[in-house]
């Protein structure tokens, strides 16, 4: 370890030299130098120009060289280079990345099962549709065949509103109609709240 931004009293009680930050932390517990317990005053510190400069020649290495840095100069350069330091910026983003992906993949992972938990609901009651349809075809077609039995004899044009087959049709399709709407409405309230988790997940 080196001195950081080293100080003295230059004689003014001692020519002691600490860090600054370490020699003021032990200032704000007693008021005396570290070493021959001379009382300092804290406007009589002074900055170590010749020691300092000293210690800006040293040659060292990047901080993130277990990273993959291998940078090496002059101490007084190590804190321009970590500045661009392309090492340091991806351990910055992959670090970031990790947070993201903590924080934000539950949240997404409960979004999903209540959207495929809905896709399955929507799954069975388009199911039960085509059941319900298939089971009108029957039933239009008995009834039908009823109605000819019936009404064997008996001439109405096809148009005609009163003709049996045209009675079932409505009846039928009445129905199929009230289950499709229902439908349309469950389908229309997933993209709602699909669109709804998304903006939320982009305001995020």
């Amino acid at each position: 370890a080196v001195f950081d931004d080293p100080v003295s009293c230059a004689g003014k009680p001692c020519d002691c030299v600490f860090c600054r930050s370490c020699l003021l932390e032990s200032l704000k517990r007693l008021s005396t130098c570290p070493m021959d317990r001379n009382v300092i005053n804290v406007q009589n510190l002074l900055p170590c120009r010749v020691l300092r400069a000293m210690i800006g020649e040293l040659q060292v290495f990047c901080s993130h060289r277990t990273d993959g840095c291998y940078w090496s100069g002059p101490l007084d350069s190590r804190r321009s280079h970590e500045e661009v330091c392309t090492t340091r910026r991806v351990a910055t983003l992959e670090a970031g990345l990790r947070t993201m992906e903590s924080s934000t993949l539950p949240a997404l992972q409960t979004v999903v099962a209540a959207q495929t938990d809905e896709i399955d609901r929507l799954r069975c009651m388009v199911t039960g549709q085509h059941d319900i349809i298939q089971s009108l075809e029957v039933r239009m077609e008995m009834l039908q065949k009823a109605c000819q039995r019936r009404n064997k004899g008996k001439r109405y044009p096809i148009s005609c509103s009163k003709h049996p087959q045209r009675e079932v049709e409505r009846d039928c399709e009445a129905k199929v109609r009230t289950g499709t709407k229902a439908m349309i409405a469950s389908v229309c309230q997933l993209q709602v709240k699909s669109f709804a988790a998304r903006h939320a997940r982009l305001s995020a």
